[in-house]
């Protein structure tokens, strides 16, 4: 969890009394010939209740962030091209945190709606829904 967290993988807000704490950390001693090497860290403290289901918009959100953080670390550009410019859910009952992060996954062709203008957020996936989501998401990153 902490490496998903330092990725920015999995946002604090899915963290239930998430707090971070900011440290240096010595990796290896100082020795006659060396100076001792430190590093910065943020060290996070919480629940992330990783047996729950998970909701359409917590997939949203890790979907992305999954993909930004790929295109960060990639030499080669990722193509967004030809994807929907915006939402149309009627939903009003998205996470606030999560808005953004929905509306990016929908218009990536990452997530799909209801087909009837909603998108439930707080809807749980089924197994055969995430494959669906990584198998679009390993497709934008080939």
């Amino acid at each position: 969890m902490q490496g998903a967290l330092d990725k920015n993988l999995i946002p604090e807000a899915m963290i239930e009394d998430c707090n971070s704490e900011d440290i240096t950390k010595t990796l290896a001693e100082a020795t006659d010939t060396e100076e001792a090497v430190t590093a910065d860290l943020t060290v996070y403290t919480g629940e992330f209740n990783g047996n729950e289901p998970i909701t359409r918009e917590e997939t949203a959100v890790i979907a992305v962030n999954c993909l930004g953080y790929a295109m960060r670390n990639s030499s080669q550009p990722i193509d967004l091209s030809g994807k929907a410019s915006e939402t149309a859910f009627s939903d009003s009952d998205i996470y606030e945190e999560y808005i953004n992060s929905v509306d990016a996954a929908y218009s990536m062709g990452l997530i799909e709606g209801m087909g009837d203008g909603t998108f439930r957020p707080k809807n749980t996936l089924t197994r055969a829904q995430a494959a669906a989501i990584i198998s679009r998401l390993a497709d934008l990153l080939k």
